[in-house]
């Protein structure tokens, strides 16, 4: 009997590494829709982890506008440029597409020649995409309460699975404040469109012990991807001001 209880646990843990250890750590490229409250959430998850952020805005006909930040501004990022990787001096490691009512096209899945990893989440509602990407980021417990300050929102919703905490955490005693969500389902919001090879071993246990995917400059620090930066007319200043005209979207497959 005990032999068979352990061969159980085994094999559950196998199935729980393969939906929850396909997490980014390092330069990561975030991609928003151009809608106001997540490119709101974009900005603040590029200030808590080194991150290039791209706002992109679908239009018919297989269109869309790019628009990268530099850290101080928005700059105009062709959709050519973007395919080819050539829109910065140091590409990321992986990428996390926040996808919004429309389905993203794969003609701006970035490329496995200058992006090793893709992540997509189907949603565009502010605490599930927290949620995701600060499970993917490796969020520590700083981080979820620097959320919970910014959108008023307590860290038993906005971190449900509990992801960071630390027992030690838990003793502060305005860890759970409010009612967590209970049912969530936001690992189903969690599309692997193409697992990153770059991958170490880890053992079984708890949450904090999965992160398959660790990558660090050589002293140890990430430093934010540089933007190579393009002409915007001079009266834009802000995404949400003025919109770009829209560029076809031209992929490998059909080009070829």
């Amino acid at each position: 009997m005990k032999k068979k209880h352990l061969q159980w646990i085994c094999i559950v843990g196998f199935v729980w590494l393969n939906t929850q250890a396909v997490r980014a750590d390092g330069r990561v490229l975030l991609m928003v829709p151009h809608e106001e409250e997540m490119i709101k959430v974009g900005l603040d998850l590029a200030e808590r982890h080194p991150s290039l952020l791209i706002s992109y805005r679908l239009g018919a006909r297989n269109t869309a506008a790019l628009k990268g930040w530099t850290g101080t501004e928005w700059v105009y990022v062709s959709v050519e440029n973007f395919q080819s990787g050539n829109f910065f001096r140091e590409g990321p490691d992986e990428a996390i597409i926040i996808q919004s009512y429309q389905p993203f096209p794969e003609g701006l899945i970035p490329s496995e020649s200058w992006c090793d990893g893709v992540y997509k989440i189907h949603s565009n509602e502010l605490r599930p995409v927290i949620h995701l990407v600060g499970q993917a980021l490796h969020f520590k417990y700083d981080d979820w309460k620097w959320f919970e300050k910014r959108y008023d929102t307590p860290i038993s919703q906005l971190n449900p699975t509990e992801s960071g905490i630390h027992w030690y955490n838990r003793r502060l005693g305005d860890v759970f404040k409010g009612k967590r969500v209970s049912g969530h389902e936001d690992h189903l919001l969690w599309e692997i469109v193409r697992a990153s090879k770059i991958m170490v071993e880890v053992p079984m246990g708890s949450e904090e012990e999965v992160q398959t995917i660790l990558i660090s400059d050589e002293e140890g620090k990430l430093d934010a991807p540089l933007v190579i930066e393009e002409e915007l007319p001079e009266e834009e200043v802000n995404p949400l001001e003025l919109d770009l005209p829209l560029a076809e979207i031209v992929s490998s497959e059909s080009e070829a």
